[in-house]
């Protein structure tokens, strides 16, 4: 059983404007390998409790709810 960290007063921003490519003026497409990934794996180490998360200028934060 996978257990998480409790993160039930956190709110985790992750900004993608500088990922992926444009496919015209307002589609913007993710790459699999590279972005994707990238997000998927900051969410799994904020939440897993042995992940190695850190705050990210320009691409992630966790902030308290309270803020």
């Amino acid at each position: 059983m996978v257990k998480f960290r409790d993160r039930s007063k956190e709110i985790l921003f992750i900004g993608c404007r500088n990922l992926g490519h444009l496919i015209n003026r307002r589609t913007k497409e993710l790459d699999k390998e590279k972005d994707i990934d990238k997000i998927a794996n900051t969410y799994h180490n904020w939440r897993n409790p042995d992940g190695d998360y850190q705050d990210i200028l320009d691409f992630c934060a966790s902030v308290a709810i309270e803020r």
